[in-house]
């Protein structure tokens, strides 16, 4: 090409978007994540949305009463013992004292066994402590103590836990509602590693064919009677007939 015509060939600057590389398809789409999330929320969220549930749909005192009139009928222990926890539930008694103190969910749990079997005489604080004093060995060391405190002790539930598991008729867990009788106690493990106990009442339903209910103190809130005897793994279910 002349040198002449050299001039006329300029470099021309490109004015508009930076070309961009084809992205690549991704793996997990939108749909995948929010499959994700909906499953994530069923497996943790049921048993905070089964407590809800249950307390949205807490007893009357007039179905309360009603169960209380059924077990009266018996003079039985456990009878008895269900009536006491039952009571405790529609705090038609005193239970004050206990929910002024400083309690976490594992003693609040314990102090309510502690309480309903004091309403009948039964004194499980002294109890478990002989009994610990004798066989120190043969409960939990879980708090780093070297003997027996009689201030505590009876607030764990682990170690509760032993004492009906040593001087209760033990009874295999199981999800058959004909294997729990007004009465028994049970205790469970929770999601947060932690265990918990209650006892077991009738349904607020009335109907004996349906599936126990328990009273029980949880960790947040009150004594409850609700619909939770299923809803953790259960690890212990003890009878106990009082001398």
């Amino acid at each position: 090409m002349s040198s002449k015509h050299s001039g006329y060939f300029k470099t021309i600057e490109y004015i508009g978007p930076k070309p961009q590389k084809p992205k690549k398809p991704r793996i997990f789409g939108g749909w995948v994540i929010l499959a994700i999330g909906f499953v994530a929320a069923l497996c943790f969220g049921k048993p905070l949305l089964g407590s809800i549930w249950a307390a949205e749909r807490k007893p009357s005192s007039h179905q309360t009463q009603d169960a209380i009139s059924q077990l009266s009928l018996s003079d039985k222990f456990p009878s008895l013992l269900a009536i006491e926890a039952l009571r405790f539930s529609t705090n038609q008694v005193g239970y004050e004292s206990a929910s002024k103190e400083h309690l976490g969910g594992n003693e609040k749990s314990a102090d309510f066994i502690v309480r309903s079997f004091g309403k009948l005489d039964v004194d499980l604080k002294t109890q478990l402590h002989e009994d610990m004093k004798e066989n120190f060995r043969l409960y939990p060391q879980l708090w780093s103590a070297l003997e027996p405190d009689d201030s505590i002790d009876h607030r764990r539930v682990p170690n509760l836990h032993r004492f009906f598991s040593r001087k209760a008729e033990s009874l295999a867990p199981s999800k058959e509602v004909s294997s729990y009788q007004v009465g028994d106690i049970v205790v469970w493990a929770l999601p947060n590693a932690d265990t918990h106990m209650g006892i077991v009442v009738p349904p607020a339903t009335g109907n004996t064919s349906d599936t126990p209910w328990v009273v029980h103190h949880p960790a947040e809130g009150g004594i409850r009677w609700e619909k939770t005897l299923f809803q953790n793994q259960i690890i212990g279910h003890y009878r106990y007939q009082a001398d």
